[in-house]
C-alpha cells in the first residue's frame, strides 16, 4: 500500500525509537554532549505554538494513547472550518503533556499543526523547544515546517546540530541543503549514501537528481517539505494555493501576493482576516468618490436615486471590490448594497462565514446607521457568525420592523443563528424553534437541538414538546458519546476537544444533528465555548441555508 508523506512520515516518528542505520550514518554523541535522557524531566508541549487563550492544563486527566490515536490520521481528514481550528487551538497551546507522552507524541503535535495549515505554529515550537539538538522527532518537524515555509537556513542549521541522525530524513535533508549551498560534489555523495540505505522516497529521488543536473521536467512533489522545496527550487508547477482543499498548501497563498489564494486562505480559516483586508484594499479598484456628509441623513438615504453601486468584475477582484465600497464609503445606504452584493456572491456556508468575518467593521458600522431598504436579515446573520452579537441583534430587530410576510420555520431559524452568537440569548428563541419544530418542521427541530447544546433554557411547555422530536441518531457509539459528556462535565478540556475530533474523523461527509449537539455541548461544559459557539452556528446555517 503506498502511503501520502504525511503517513510516511507518521509511521516514521512512530518507530523512530527502533530506526536502524547504516554504520556510516550513525553518529553517537561525544561525551560531554547533552543527551535525550538529560532532559527526560522537561515536558515537550511547553513550547507556545502563539497565544490561544487557553490555560496550560489544557492536557489535565488526558491519556497520551487518545491523543496518538486521533492525531495521528487528523491532518489527513476533511475537516470543516470550525473542526480544523479546534484542532489547530488546542494544539498550538503550551502546556503540560498528556500522561505519559513520549517525545515522539510532541512530534506528532507539530506534524499535525503542519498538516492542519498552522506552519508558523509549528515553527514557532520548534524555535521555542529547548534542546531540540537532541530531540530528533521534534527537530525533524521544525525542519519541515521551515521548508514549507521557504526557511531553507533555518532547515539546514537544524540538520547540523541535531545528534541523532537514524532517521533516513536527516540524509535527504544533508543532500538537499549541500546543493543549496552550491557543493554539488558533497551532494551526489550524499545522495549516493540514502540510495544505499534503501529508503523509499520516489519524489525525492527524481527532483534531486534532476536538481544535480541542473533540469526539472516532471510533476511536482508536495507530499512533504523537502519536496516542495525541491520542486519550487527546480520551478515545477506547484498545487495552486488557490485550488487546493489540502491546508497545508492552501497556507502557502496566505502572503497576499496572490488574491484568489489569500481568498482561498480566508475560507479555510488559515489567515488572519486582517491580512485578507490589507490585500484587497490594497489591490481593489477604488470605489469613486464618497458621498457627501449630507447622504447619511434619513431624508437623503429615502433618495429614489441613490449612489450607484459600482460595476465589479466577477471572482475573487470583485469580490476585493465590493469589500473596498463598503469599507470607505460614507454613505450608509451604499455600504449596506455592497455587503448584500458580498455576502449574496458566497458560494457556500464556508464561504458566507469567511466573507462575514471579513467584513465584520463594516457590519458595526451599519448597525449604527439608519439605511433604508431591503435584507437586514442577511446582514443579521452575517453579523451573528462573524461574532458580533449586538449588531447582530440590532439589525435582525431592524429585519423584524422592516421584512413582512416571513415565514415562521425561516424566522425561527434567522432568530436561532443571532441567538447563537450571544452566550446571554437563547430562551425565547429557542421556546419559538420547538413550537415550530412541534409543528412538523425538521430544520426547527435540529436547531432547537443545537441551541439546547449551547446551554439555551426552555420552558417546562417546550420541554414536553421538545422530548417528542424525532431527529436523525447518532452515528457514533453510546461508549463514546459518554466519554464525552463526562470529559465534558469534568472540564477536562483537552481531552473533550480530542473525543469530539474522534468523533468527526469517523463522519468525513459531516457529523449528524445529534452527534454535533453532543460535541457542542461538551466543548461548551470544558469551557471551550467559542469552538463550541462556531460548531453550533455550522450547523444552524447548514440549516437555515440548504
Amino acid at each position: 500500500m503506498r502511503m501520502s508523506g504525511f503517513t510516511r512520515a507518521l509511521a516514521v516518528l512512530a518507530s523512530a525509537a527502533t530506526l536502524g542505520a547504516p554504520a556510516a550514518l550513525a553518529q553517537t554523541p561525544p561525551p560531554g554532549e547533552v543527551t535525550g535522557g538529560a532532559i527526560q524531566g522537561l515536558d515537550l508541549w511547553s513550547a507556545a505554538g502563539r497565544e490561544t487563550g487557553l490555560d496550560s492544563d489544557l492536557w489535565r486527566g488526558t491519556s497520551a494513547e487518545l491523543a496518538e490515536t486521533v492525531l495521528g490520521p487528523l491532518a489527513d481528514q476533511r475537516l470543516s472550518v470550525a473542526e480544523a481550528a479546534l484542532a489547530r487551538r488546542i494544539l498550538a497551546t503550551a502546556g503540560r503533556s498528556p500522561e505519559g507522552a513520549p517525545p515522539t507524541l510532541a512530534a506528532l503535535r507539530s506534524l499535525t499543526l503542519i498538516g492542519l495549515g498552522d506552519l508558523e505554529a509549528a515553527a514557532e515550537i520548534g524555535r521555542r523547544t529547548p534542546r531540540l539538538e537532541v530531540q530528533p522527532a521534534i527537530a525533524r518537524t521544525a525542519a519541515e515546517s521551515a521548508l514549507w515555509l521557504g526557511d531553507d537556513a533555518r532547515a539546514c542549521a537544524l540538520g547540523d546540530t541535531v545528534q541523532d541522525r537514524a532517521d533516513l530524513f536527516w540524509l535527504r535533508l544533508r543532500a538537499y541543503c549541500e546543493l543549496v549551498s552550491g557543493n554539488e560534489r558533497a551532494a551526489q555523495v550524499s545522495f549516493g549514501l540514502w540510495r544505499e540505505s534503501g529508503d523509499e522516497a520516489d519524489g525525492f529521488a527524481r527532483l534531486l537528481s534532476q536538481a544535480l543536473l541542473g533540469e526539472g521536467e516532471g510533476p511536482a512533489d508536495a507530499s512533504d517539505g523537502l519536496g516542495w522545496a525541491l520542486s519550487r527550487r527546480l520551478e515545477l508547477d506547484l498545487p495552486a494555493p488557490a485550488a487546493s482543499r489540502r491546508p497545508v498548501i492552501a497556507a502557502r497563498g496566505a502572503d497576499g501576493e496572490d488574491l484568489a489564494a489569500v481568498s482561498r486562505a480566508l475560507r479555510l480559516g488559515l489567515v488572519d482576516v486582517g491580512t485578507v483586508r490589507a490585500a484587497y484594499l490594497a489591490r481593489a479598484l477604488p470605489p469613486g468618490p464618497s458621498a457627501p456628509a449630507e447622504a447619511l441623513s434619513p431624508d437623503a438615504l429615502a433618495d429614489p436615486a441613490p449612489t450607484p453601486l459600482p460595476e465589479v468584475p466577477e471572482g475573487v477582484v470583485g469580490e476585493a471590490n465590493l469589500y473596498r465600497v463598503a469599507h470607505e464609503t460614507r454613505d450608509a445606504d451604499l455600504r449596506r448594497r455592497a455587503l448584500v452584493a458580498l455576502l449574496g456572491e458566497a458560494e457556500s456556508a464556508e464561504a458566507f462565514v469567511a466573507l462575514s468575518r471579513l467584513a465584520a467593521p463594516e457590519l458595526v458600522a451599519l448597525a449604527r446607521e439608519v439605511p433604508a431598504g431591503a435584507d437586514p436579515a442577511l446582514l443579521a446573520q452575517a453579523a451573528a457568525v462573524a461574532g458580533e452579537p449586538e449588531a447582530a441583534r440590532a439589525l435582525f430587530s431592524r429585519a423584524v420592523r422592516t421584512e413582512g410576510g416571513w415565514d415562521a420555520t425561516r424566522f425561527a431559524l434567522m432568530e436561532a443563528i443571532v441567538a447563537a452568537s450571544d452566550a446571554r440569548q437563547g430562551g425565547s428563541t429557542l421556546d419559538r424553534l420547538v413550537e415550530r419544530g412541534a409543528a412538523g418542521s425538521a430544520p426547527a427541530q435540529g436547531a432547537a437541538l443545537i441551541l439546547s447544546a449551547l446551554g439555551a433554557r426552555m420552558t417546562p411547555e417546550a420541554r414536553a414538546q421538545f422530548a417528542t422530536f424525532d431527529v436523525p441518531r447518532p452515528r457514533t457509539t453510546p461508549a463514546r458519546l459518554t466519554a464525552l459528556a463526562l470529559a465534558g462535565q469534568d472540564g477536562h478540556a483537552g481531552e473533550t476537544a480530542l473525543l469530539a475530533l474522534s468523533i468527526v474523523r469517523q463522519q468525513p461527509d459531516g457529523i449528524t444533528l445529534a452527534d454535533r449537539a453532543a460535541i457542542v455541548s461538551a466543548l461548551r461544559q470544558a469551557g471551550l465555548e467559542e469552538d463550541a459557539r462556531a460548531i453550533a452556528m455550522e450547523g444552524l446555517l447548514a440549516l437555515a441555508r440548504p
